[in-house]
C-alpha cells in the first residue's frame, strides 16, 4: 500500500490565512478498501474530510480522501500528513507529508523616536511582520482629523520605512499613516495594510487666524476673542493696554478669561478647524477711555507669544 498527496508541490503546501484550501490523497490499488487518516503536526483531523472508495477490474479498491483546512499562521512550518492503513493495521501506517507555508498580509507598527518638542526633530518607524517577509512600502500619508494634508516618501529598507520630520512645527501635528503590502490579501479582503501613529508637537501658544482690529462703540459691550492653539492645559494669558503699559485684570467693569474652542489654523496651504482656545477680554460697558492698542501675551511650560491689536470707535 502506498499513499500519495496529488496537492502538493515540491513538498511545500503553500496557503494564504483564513482562506480555505481543499488537499488530496489517494491509496495504490489494495484489499480490503484501505483507511486514509489525516493529521497536522501530530494531531488527527476529523473535520471536512470526504472520502471516496473505488474498484478497478481485479477487486482491488482505491481510496480517495479530500480534506479542506483553513490555517492561520501559527500553522507555519508545521506538517500534514496523509496517512492510509489497512484495517487493523493501524500502528503500521504509510504516509506521506507536507511542510506548511501559511501566508499572511503584514501586521503593521509604528513608533515614534526623537523629540516632538518645536524645531526639535522626530523619526517616525514603521515596522512589517508578514509572510513573506518582502514588501513594498507606499508614500507615508499625513492627516489631521479627516482632511489628508500631504504624502511622503520615507526611508525605505527591506523590513522598515523611517519618515523624518525635521524643525517641526504646529503644522506636523496629526496622524501618520505607513501603507505597506506583501502581496498577500488580508484578513480584511485588501493587499494594503496600513498602521499610524499620532503626533502631537509640543511648543509655545500659536496664535489661530484673527483680526487685527476690533470695532466697538461707547455704552454697549465688547467681546474681543483670540484664537489660539496650545498643546498643554490652559496657559497664562496676559492683556496689556499699550498707551499706559498697564496689564488688565478682572474689574467690575472688564472680564478676562479662557475658554475652549475650535479654531482655524494652516497645515501646509490647508485650513483645518481644530480644538483649541479663546483668549477674551470682555468690556462690559465700552468708555472712550478703552479705544486703544492692545497686547496679549500667551504662555504655556514651553515658550510664550504675544499679539498686538487695536481696539477702535465704529
Amino acid at each position: 500500500l502506498t499513499v500519495t498527496l496529488e496537492s502538493s508541490t515540491g513538498g511545500n503546501m503553500v496557503f494564504n490565512e483564513g482562506y480555505p484550501q481543499t488537499l488530496k490523497c489517494i491509496t495504490s490499488p489494495s484489499r480490503p478498501v484501505p483507511i486514509i487518516r489525516w493529521l497536522l503536526g501530530n494531531k488527527v483531523m476529523t473535520d471536512n474530510i470526504t472520502s471516496i472508495s473505488m474498484t478497478d477490474g481485479d477487486e482491488l479498491y482505491v481510496l480517495r480522501s479530500e480534506i479542506t483546512l483553513v490555517l492561520m499562521r501559527n500553522s507555519s512550518n508545521q506538517k500534514i500528513r496523509c496517512e492510509g492503513f489497512i484495517s487493523g493495521q493501524e500502528t503500521f501506517p504509510v504516509s506521506t507529508e507536507v511542510a506548511v507555508d501559511v501566508r499572511y498580509a503584514p501586521d503593521v507598527s509604528v513608533s515614534i523616536s526623537g523629540n516632538t518638542v518645536v524645531s526639535s526633530t522626530a523619526v517616525l518607524v514603521c515596522v512589517p511582520q508578514g509572510n513573506p517577509p518582502q514588501y513594498t512600502f507606499h508614500p507615508w500619508i499625513h492627516t489631521f482629523g479627516q482632511t489628508e494634508i500631504r504624502r511622503l516618501e520615507g526611508v525605505n529598507t527591506v523590513n522598515n520605512s523611517t519618515l523624518t520630520l525635521s524643525d517641526i512645527s504646529i503644522q506636523d501635528t496629526g496622524t501618520y499613516t505607513c501603507t505597506v503590502d506583501n502581496s498577500v490579501t488580508g484578513p480584511d479582503g485588501q493587499i494594503n495594510q496600513v498602521g499610524d501613529t499620532q503626533l502631537f508637537t509640543q511648543g509655545p501658544p500659536v496664535m489661530g487666524e484673527t483680526q487685527p482690529t476690533f470695532p466697538g462703540e461707547t455704552n454697549t459691550s465688547k467681546r474681543i476673542a483670540i484664537p489660539f492653539y496650545s498643546y498643554s492645559a490652559k496657559p497664562t494669558v496676559k492683556f496689556i493696554k499699550q498707551s499706559s503699559s498697564s496689564e488688565l485684570y478682572n474689574t467690575s467693569d472688564i472680564s478676562i478669561y479662557v475658554l475652549p474652542s475650535n479654531i482655524t489654523m494652516m497645515f501646509y496651504s490647508k485650513k483645518e478647524m481644530i480644538p483649541g482656545y479663546e483668549a477674551v477680554l470682555y468690556f462690559k460697558n465700552v468708555k472712550a477711555g478703552d479705544f486703544d492698542n492692545y497686547t496679549v501675551q500667551l504662555l504655556n511650560n514651553w515658550g510664550n507669544v504675544s499679539m498686538q491689536f487695536e481696539f477702535i470707535a465704529s
